[in-house]
């Protein structure tokens, strides 16, 4: 794979944003159409929680706003654990406290995907807790990085995890994004 890095810009002008919260609702609907092309019955039913509820129709699927709101997100990946990570940086760009556990087999995917979270997100400034079988953010948060530069570890999936995080981060990079062919 390459070493080129690609610098991720969104829609929104600085002079047009209208709060931190508009961001979030944003990322986390981004996060939610792009985890839905790939894994869409699943994904629907996990993102619920966060306040996305999903249409599904002839057409495709439409996402909308609901008022659903918790204040942790615990849930039990065992079943779905490819999808932790787009679960995990959605989670913390919300603002959102989480404990996903059945992670065990995160560690010998395309690379050690928990501890490739842990490092990524602490540039974002996002201090998570981990175990073999675990993975968790109290909302603890120190100052990010003033220019992210997000490693991929060669795994498509970090790519398309952290793509969100521009909607907070401008100026973020990802690098190595090639690996999304793969996607």
């Amino acid at each position: 794979m390459g070493s080129a890095a690609i610098s991720i810009t969104t829609d929104i002008d600085e002079g047009l944003i209208r709060s931190k919260a508009a961001c979030r609702v944003r990322a986390v609907f981004f996060a939610a159409r792009m985890a839905q092309a790939a894994e869409s019955s699943c994904i629907a039913a996990l993102f619920e929680p966060l306040g996305v509820s999903s249409l599904f129709s002839q057409e495709g699927v439409k996402l909308r706003k609901s008022d659903r709101t918790i204040s942790l997100y615990e849930q039990d990946l065992s079943e779905q654990p490819d999808l932790a990570q787009t679960l995990v940086v959605t989670c913390c760009l919300i603002g959102l406290p989480f404990k996903f556990t059945g992670l065990q087999t995160l560690k010998i995917k395309e690379t050690d995907r928990i501890s490739a979270l842990q490092n990524e997100l602490i540039k974002l400034g996002y201090k998570l807790i981990s175990s073999d079988r675990s993975l968790e953010w109290d909302g603890e948060s120190i100052a990010p990085k003033v220019v992210p530069v997000i490693e991929t570890y060669d795994d498509h999936r970090m790519a398309m995890a952290f793509a969100p995080a521009a909607f907070l981060f401008p100026g973020i990079k990802i690098k190595d994004i090639s690996v999304v062919d793969k996607s």
